[in-house]
């Protein structure tokens, strides 16, 4: 039995989260894992206090969870990238390779000299027409930001296999190509992402500004609380209407319903897509699906099945770190996925 050569490392605005697999048999078996908080605002910082203070967080959560390599695959906030998933007709990989720069030109809101460009074919039709498509997923990130990362994770002492995005991740760690159409949605501090896959595909995604830390910041300002205190109000009654006379569920409802309403764009975007195709299902993933009451709330708006998201729902697991990790499973999805890559 052999480890992965690299582990997953996701490095958020609220926690950094390790996971490291390895192949068996059976299947991937999870070797390691673990989460400290993040220094500032993680990988949004540009403070080379903060940034140093990163590295160090990292270096002690890859101890203290005994990852028994260096080599890692770590994950592009959606926030600080441009991505999108379009539709081409159909090349191989090499006349792919000479078209991307062009397609990308007219999607792109700065220029491509700016940008570090990468592309992954998400789906090839079986039988070739002349009216198919093929989907391809198109990632533009800022040749700064990948400087950043690039050079954090050297000074934390580690090499870089790979970088991913977010969603991309998500999707690896959550869906299959036996799942049905599913939404995921990822509710971070700072920003919630919306992606829609379709046998185990991404298809659809996105990021919105509003996350964990607003909600908070709601309740402090509706209820005339410490931003403390509005936290563990938050973690404590969340969306349940019954608690509290329903005071902490109105403060809160404003903001979940500004989520409610881009989720409801990005389905109806889809469905002009693929009428034929139904979002079936919707998972939950990030610290905000911990929030008391969320799986019932969403269910309700929108008449589907809702489910927190365990990314290691697959995973043969050593039952005695269980208990460390507990009900906190939902914030290694990230880390997971990027574990996952070539499993």
């Amino acid at each position: 039995m052999a480890a992965q050569n690299f582990f997953g490392l996701d490095i958020g605005t609220s926690s950094i989260k390790v996971v490291q697999l390895t192949k068996v048999k059976q299947g991937a078996k999870l070797l390691a894992a673990g989460a400290i908080p993040s220094p500032g605002r993680g990988m949004l910082t540009e403070s080379p206090v903060e940034q140093e203070a990163i590295c160090e967080a990292i270096k002690k959560i890859v101890h203290e969870a005994r990852v028994s390599t260096n080599r890692v695959v770590s994950a592009l906030a959606e926030s600080q990238i441009f991505t999108r998933v379009i539709e081409m007709p159909v090349l191989t990989d090499r006349e792919l390779t000479s078209a991307i720069k062009w397609e990308a030109d007219q999607h792109l809101p700065v220029p491509i000299s700016e940008v570090s460009l990468a592309w992954q074919v998400l789906a090839r039709p079986e039988k070739i027409t002349a009216d198919a498509r093929m989907l391809v997923l198109l990632i533009a990130a800022p040749l700064s930001l990948v400087e950043k990362h690039l050079k954090i994770l050297e000074a934390a002492g580690l090499k870089s296999e790979a970088l991913e995005t977010e969603n991309l991740a998500l999707t690896r760690a959550l869906v299959d190509q036996n799942s049905p159409t599913t939404l995921i949605l990822s509710i971070g501090a700072f920003t919630t992402d919306i992606c829609i896959a379709r046998a185990g595909v991404l298809v659809s995604t996105r990021s919105i500004a509003t996350g964990g830390n607003l909600l908070t910041r709601a309740i402090s300002s509706e209820l005339d609380f410490e931003i403390a205190q509005a936290e563990e109000y938050k973690k404590t009654y969340g969306l349940l209407e019954e608690q509290l006379e329903g005071k902490v569920f109105a403060a809160l409802r404003p903001v979940m319903e500004i989520i409610v309403g881009e989720v409801r764009k990005t389905v109806t975007t889809y469905q002009s897509r693929f009428p034929d195709d139904a979002v079936k299902q919707m998972i939950l993933a990030g610290g905000g699906a911990k929030l008391p009451g969320i799986v019932v709330y969403l269910a309700q708006a929108f008449g589907m099945e809702v489910q927190i998201g365990d990314p290691w729902y697959n995973l043969i697991k050593d039952h005695t770190k269980e208990p460390e990790i507990g009900e906190s499973r939902p914030i290694f999805t990230i880390a997971t996925g990027l574990a996952r890559r070539g499993l």
